[in-house]
């Protein structure tokens, strides 16, 4: 069964589903298959939740909020803060290269 993943919400990029394999006391609590099941973008590295099936990551990765509800999603290079501006809400701007993204920003 081919699954479909919708582009990068961020960047538009390719998603490729991942899989990899569960701790032993995880196997143990949670049973299924003994894997996590996650998606991520291959261009800026995004990822969704991680899930037991490929179904449930799927879904997870394809959900999208209304634009009326999502938290702006900003490049550290287009934030005002980007040089260290007074109210930086974000300590670890200084840390954040100019393709990252970031929650906290405000567009310049």
């Amino acid at each position: 069964m081919e699954i479909k993943l919708k582009t990068c919400p961020f960047c538009g990029g390719k998603a490729i589903m991942e899989a990899w394999d569960m701790v032993p006391f995880e196997k143990i609590h949670l049973g299924g298959d003994g894997k996590w099941y996650g998606v991520s973008c291959s261009e800026c590295e995004c990822s969704g939740p991680d899930r037991l099936s490929i179904d449930e990551a799927a879904q997870a990765w394809n959900k999208r909020m209304e634009s009326k509800d999502a938290i702006q999603i900003i490049q550290c290079k287009d934030c005002r803060f980007r040089e260290g501006a007074p109210g930086q809400p974000n300590i670890m701007c200084g840390n954040m290269k100019d393709d990252d993204f970031c929650s906290y920003g405000e567009r310049r």
